[in-house]
């Protein structure tokens, strides 16, 4: 078993959230993080836990520590530094970043169960330009909820051409697969009279949106909103939620 004390050596405060007042210390690589515990405990029933049962570190080494002391793994500091700019943000409402930087403060919300940051990281993506299928990567490596992955699978279905080698790769052979039966399938529907088409001709947004719902496995009541058109994109909440759907898990 790896000794937690064995990455302490020759540690450096963070230029600013070393933060006076902080009860929460946090070490990221060589680097210490003195904030505020109450965000931490608030958004994330992990972190919660894990602050209430820290593992075992040398507190000799902390001595002006007045709180638990964590230390972080699979993390990088300056992307949890990025991620506490989240709630340290003094632009308050205003989320200016690339998209590696919310990629990795969405990978450190999926990895760390905080759920609204997760919602924030996902409604800022959306502003960003993406080619489609890295987004579908991206989206799909940090299990985004249908709301945001349906309506580009529509996007590959209603294009003239299917999804290229390249797109094929990037999404994988199971996502190709469904793109691939489902414009297979509206492209030979039924069009009344006994005749068939291979075309998407009259088939308008929902119909693409059920077929592929029915692909991956649930059910679409015909309410589908695409996440960018919310109202309620300003108040930092998914636009809509997975009640869109049934026989999902919620």
């Amino acid at each position: 078993m790896s000794n937690p004390n064995a990455n302490l050596k020759h540690l450096q405060k963070h230029h600013e959230y070393y933060i006076k007042g902080g009860d929460l210390h946090i070490v990221v690589e060589h680097t210490r993080f003195r904030i505020h515990s109450y965000f931490f405990e608030r958004e994330s029933q992990r972190f919660k836990e894990i602050i209430a049962a820290p593992a075992s570190i040398d507190h000799a080494r902390f001595p002006d520590a007045d709180g638990p002391v964590i230390l972080l793994k699979d993390v990088t500091a300056p992307d949890f530094s990025r991620f506490l700019w989240v709630f340290y943000n003094r632009n308050y409402s205003v989320y200016k970043a690339t998209l590696p930087e919310w990629t990795a403060i969405l990978k450190i919300a999926c990895e760390y169960q905080f759920p609204e940051v997760k919602h924030l990281a996902m409604r800022e993506l959306q502003q960003i330009e993406i080619p489609i299928a890295q987004r579908i990567f991206l989206y799909q490596s940090y299990d985004a909820e249908p709301m945001y992955l349906v309506p580009l699978y529509v996007k590959l279905c209603m294009r003239d051409e299917g999804p290229t080698d390249e797109e094929t790769e990037k999404m994988g052979m199971k996502t190709s697969l469904i793109i691939f039966r489902a414009r297979e399938r509206l492209r030979f529907r039924p069009l009344g009279a006994g005749k068939d088409g291979p075309t998407l001709e009259g088939v308008d947004e929902n119909d693409i949106t059920r077929t592929i719902c029915s692909l991956l496995g649930f059910d679409f009541n015909g309410h589908f909103q695409h996440p960018d058109n919310s109202t309620q994109a300003n108040a930092g909440l998914p636009a809509v939620g997975k009640h869109m759907f049934t026989g999902i898990g919620s």
